[in-house]
């Protein structure tokens, strides 16, 4: 990504009669064929702003970093994503559950399942499998969701819920979808046999123990 999208989407500026960087090694000669320095002076203004920015980001970027912090102003949700998965990896999970609180969807992710998926992956592990269903059921109704969102929710549905119809009607519509590709099909099957042998043949209550005499 350049810099200069960075200082509008984080920073907040946009620079004006900047020249590009494509142009400075012409200038640059150009200033030593001819001492005119017309040129030079906006290479110089250019490598200012450069200069600033990158000082500002890093300011930007350690505050962000700092364990526990997830200021009102989060920024992107792709960003505020990104902060909470690096908090998950280094291991401060307070920090990681604080940021993704402060993840919300946006226009982006209203348009396209794979960054809805996205969320809902790091949701599933920052905060476990049933706070992710909402994420999950989002990411279904967008384009490019894949069939990892009705995985998911058979899962939550067959272990968390115990709603094997409900499992059972997300798999058959998995299939339905994703079913030309054989990898995918052989799994949905799978997990499809699985939960009509748990229709049919439901477990029995555990019975009371009692003490042997």
């Amino acid at each position: 990504m350049r810099l200069q999208a960075i200082e509008r989407g984080v920073l907040g500026f946009a620079r004006e009669d900047d020249i590009p960087s494509e142009r400075i090694p012409a200038a640059w000669f150009e200033f030593l064929r001819t001492g005119r320095g017309d040129e030079v002076q906006r290479v110089l203004e250019h490598n200012r702003h450069d200069v600033l920015s990158l000082i500002t980001l890093a300011a930007v970027l350690l505050e962000l970093a700092i364990p526990g912090s997830a200021p009102a102003d989060a920024g992107s949700p792709h960003d505020v994503l990104e902060l909470a998965e690096q908090r998950w990896q280094a291991g401060d999970r307070d920090a990681a559950r604080t940021w993704l609180a402060a993840c919300k969807p946006s226009r982006a992710h209203a348009k396209d399942g794979r960054r809805e998926v996205r969320r809902a992956r790091t949701t599933k592990r920052v905060f476990g499998p049933s706070h992710a269903e909402g994420v999950w059921r989002r990411a279904i109704e967008l384009p490019g969701c894949g069939v990892e969102p009705y995985e998911e929710l058979a899962k939550v549905l067959e272990h968390s819920t115990r709603d094997m119809e409900g499992a059972r009607e997300l798999v058959l519509t998995a299939l339905a979808r994703f079913g030309g590709v054989e990898a995918v099909a052989a799994r949905l099957r799978h997990r499809l046999a699985r939960l009509e042998r748990r229709i049919t043949s439901p477990r029995l209550p555990r019975l009371p123990r009692t003490d042997r005499v």
